[in-house]
């Protein structure tokens, strides 16, 4: 086989692999089958950028096109989506579109969610309801704030458990002192004598004080002592007040005194 021959075999070839590279990128990318365009309006598109992916239950039926900022201060950023025409057999006007991550640190794309059977179908240049994105800083913020809750939470435990442990111990000296007869208590509990002396003054301050009410009783029936007793009113309380005067007259005195 000629040089020649060799030359235009591979030249031949290359085109082929060429054409079929080109064909297959462009039905990746939606080049060479009919497409329509769907915008939805965000917020925030969270680092989604043109030429991201736009699936619809996990498939991929087109890509983002255009993202376009707001002309003022309040309006949405609009996302412009370019679909191929057979979604918009699931596709529909009450569809939701929504801004995804692969896994959690993988790269955004479009999500389109499925409409309900009865709703209208979508045209091409149509607007559709939005979801705003999933903001994973703030989510970090959140857990930043609730790990540090948890943490102060931690601390007052362990104060709370020092404390209480601090106070078992010292009721744990007290009982010791206590098992061991030190103090009034202790002897008390260890030291039966103690015990037995002290019901025996109990009992004979009891004896005293009936004696003393027995002689005080004797002594107010006394012939001699009877009237110091009945004047003060250990028989009858109201012998005290039965020449007391209960109210001031309200007429002039007959006559007054001056002392100095």
């Amino acid at each position: 086989m000629s040089s020649k021959v060799r030359l235009g075999a591979f030249i031949i070839g290359s085109l082929i692999i060429f054409a079929l590279m080109i064909f297959w990128i462009g039905d990746k990318q939606f080049v060479f089958s009919s497409t329509y365009l769907l915008k939805a309006p965000f917020d925030n598109v969270a680092g989604l950028g043109e030429g991201a992916p736009v699936r619809t239950g996990g498939v991929r039926v087109g890509t983002v096109k255009k993202i376009e900022l707001p002309h003022q201060p309040g309006d949405k950023v609009i996302v412009e989506m370019e679909l191929e025409k057979s979604s918009r057999e699931v596709i529909k006007k009450d569809s939701v579109a929504s801004i995804e991550t692969e896994g959690l640190l993988g790269a955004k794309f479009a999500s389109v969610s499925f409409g309900s059977p009865e709703a209208e179908q979508v045209h091409d240049g149509d607007t559709i309801e939005s979801r705003p994105p999933v903001d994973y800083a703030e989510m970090a913020r959140g857990l930043g704030e609730l790990i540090g809750s948890a943490k102060e939470a931690v601390d007052s435990s362990k104060t709370g458990i020092e404390n209480i442990n601090e106070a078992s111990g010292e009721l744990k000296s007290i009982a010791g002192k206590i098992n061991s007869g030190q103090g009034t208590i202790g002897a008390l509990v260890n030291d039966r004598t103690v015990f037995t002396n002290l019901n025996s003054t109990i009992a004979q301050a009891q004896s005293g004080m009936t004696s003393f009410q027995e002689n005080m009783e004797a002594l107010k029936h006394n012939f001699f002592l009877k009237g110091f007793f009945k004047n003060r009113g250990y028989f009858d309380s109201s012998e005290l007040t039965k020449h007391a005067v209960t109210r001031l007259p309200s007429n002039s005195p007959v006559k007054t005194f001056a002392f100095d």
